[in-house]
């Protein structure tokens, strides 16, 4: 296939996939109208700069996804915090545990330098306006990973059959100049005229189709391999001339395409803005009225004969002169009877139903903790943080399976390829490289919600110690070395602050010795104080019998 076939197959596809999202994007534009202006570029074209907040009166909702955005990110993946863990399976040598552990270490401090929080401080807002969000992750030369936030009504994307996102295609414009500093060697004739152009044609922009799905079975390899022979392709390619500016391929999936949440037979997510929209265009349409009573309130229509030669004075001491010879032409101010208050209070249940939408009170209150803890005991604290959080685990899930996941997988690799990690021990090196790894979450949000099973697991054993005092078996029901185990892992412990089951075990050996030996010493000693209470015959046959 040609490189002229090879665009007009990208180009239909992706033509037949957005004139499948047509419904999405109405619902998305309308969403970012009323929660998100500045992601409104969607359905509506529109220009750099302009005034988006006409039509808004109130900023509830903004405000209350700004709200979750942040709390996401502050509290699932905290800057400048250990928040995710390699860590290896439980018969995993110790080694190889430890590796891992200093490859989350040394894989942070690449996220942390990276534009990793920016990406996806956009991503999460995304998550909370429209329910779909992208992220596509690149390497980069300079600081290991390039994050890219994918907006919205620029992809379209394709479920396989365990209803995982695995194919999408994004598309952006560059101008000439960007494609040829990426593309130099590929960069087509018709661009490189435009960036040597005395008319003012460098600043042309040109529509790019970026197409990633996995290849068939067969046709790709594991291992290090050129980029045909990866398991994912990649395909550059400029709409408008036809021409492709690269083919190539990826080890892991370089995008995240995640959903709130998802109804049944559909591929893009809905969430937070599109569930709680009708609440947000009534408030907003409220607001405008109350304030247009607000207005008639303070500066209340008049009434005046339609013969009146004057005009009434509305400014502050101001004097209207009327006829005193003829009462009649006297304009009078009409009297308002709104109830502006029951429409504010009407108004204030809405905004709350908002920010029970976007989790504010929930963000809120992990992030006031020690305040609330003022205000309210300990238990009563923790019972309603559990409560919210019952609720939010879902889109945590979600969050976690669909984005840091895969995420998380792609730094390792490009991290392991590129050499940023220390030597691996001998023990993967012998396997050929392949490694089983798990990732660990241990931010404050995702302590929080394993918190539950600590509490169970805390509760169970001050339960076994009480009951301990009337029946000492109950002491051997349960596993108290797992039982630990599970509860510092729940506590986010780091793997290389624990000793392995073959470390206790030789602790446990050693000092079974020593109480061995000085409980020898003490007997003899013992032995030693009664013998000299003996005569010289009983100690001679004491002697004798030890001997003996």
């Amino acid at each position: 296939m040609n490189n002229d076939e090879i665009c007009k197959r990208i180009s239909a596809k992706y033509d037949r996939l957005y004139a499948d999202q047509s419904n999405w994007r109405s619902i998305w534009q309308e969403c970012s109208d009323y929660i998100s202006p500045r992601k409104g570029n969607i359905e509506e074209v529109r220009s750099a700069g302009q005034q988006l907040t006409q039509q808004l009166f109130d900023t509830t909702a903004n405000e209350a996804l700004n709200t979750y955005a942040a709390g996401l990110v502050s509290q699932l993946t905290p800057a400048g915090e250990v928040w995710a863990r390699y860590t290896g399976s439980e018969d995993a040598p110790q080694d190889v545990k430890n590796w891992l552990d200093d490859c989350s270490n040394r894989a942070m401090k690449i996220i942390h330098a990276s534009n990793f929080y920016l990406g996806w401080h956009e991503d999460c807002l995304d998550d909370g306006t429209f329910g779909s969000s992208m992220m596509f992750v690149d390497e980069d030369d300079d600081r290991v990973i390039n994050v890219v936030q994918v907006p919205v009504g620029t992809f379209v994307w394709v479920e396989n059959h365990r209803g995982q996102v695995d194919q999408m295609i994004r598309t952006f414009e560059w101008t000439a100049e960007q494609i040829y500093e990426k593309w130099e060697e590929n960069t087509p004739k018709e661009v490189m005229d435009c960036l040597y152009s005395s008319n003012g044609d460098d600043s042309k922009k040109f529509k790019i189709l970026h197409e990633v799905k996995p290849r068939a079975k067969g046709q790709w390899k594991e291992g290090m391999v050129s980029p045909e022979l990866r398991r994912y392709s990649s395909i550059y390619c400029i709409r408008e001339i036809k021409g492709v500016l690269e083919t190539g391929g990826y080890y892991e999936l370089p995008f995240f395409a995640g959903r709130q949440l998802k109804s049944n037979g559909e591929v893009y997510g809905r969430g937070s803005g599109p569930e709680i929209l009708p609440e947000i265009k009534v408030v907003n349409r409220m607001e405008r009225d109350l304030l247009t009573v607000g207005e008639l309130m303070a500066r209340p229509p008049w009434i005046s004969p339609d013969d009146s030669a004057y005009t009434p004075d509305n400014r502050p001491d101001g004097v209207t002169f009327y006829d005193a010879m003829n009462p009649n032409a006297k304009p009078e101010q009409l009297t308002m009877k709104n109830r502006p208050d029951y429409g504010e209070q009407k108004s204030d249940q809405k905004r709350q139903r908002i920010n029970r939408a976007f989790f504010v009170d929930m963000f809120k209150m992990l992030t006031n903790m020690q305040e609330q803890k003022r205000e309210k005991t300990a238990f009563e604290v923790a019972e309603m943080v559990q409560e919210k959080l019952l609720i939010f685990s879902p889109i945590f899930a979600r969050r976690v399976e669909e984005k840091l996941n895969p995420f998380m997988e792609r730094v390792f690799g490009i991290c392991l390829r590129s050499e940023k990690f220390a030597q691996p021990p001998q023990s993967v090196i012998d396997a050929g490289g392949a490694m089983d790894y798990e990732i660990e979450y241990t931010s404050r949000i995702a302590l929080a919600i394993r918190a539950s099973l600590t509490n169970s697991i805390g509760t169970i054993l001050q339960l076994v110690g009480a009951v301990a005092s009337f029946d000492p078996s109950v002491m051997h029901v349960v596993k108290w070395r797992d039982a630990v185990r599970e509860f510092l892992a729940n506590q986010g412990f780091p793997a290389n602050l624990q000793r392995d089951d073959a470390e206790v075990d030789e602790i446990m050996a050693a000092l079974q010795q020593a109480a061995e030996q000085q409980a020898a010493a003490e007997q003899a000693k013992l032995m030693a104080g009664a013998a000299k209470d003996l005569g010289p015959e009983a100690q001679q046959a004491a002697t004798d019998q030890v001997v003996a």
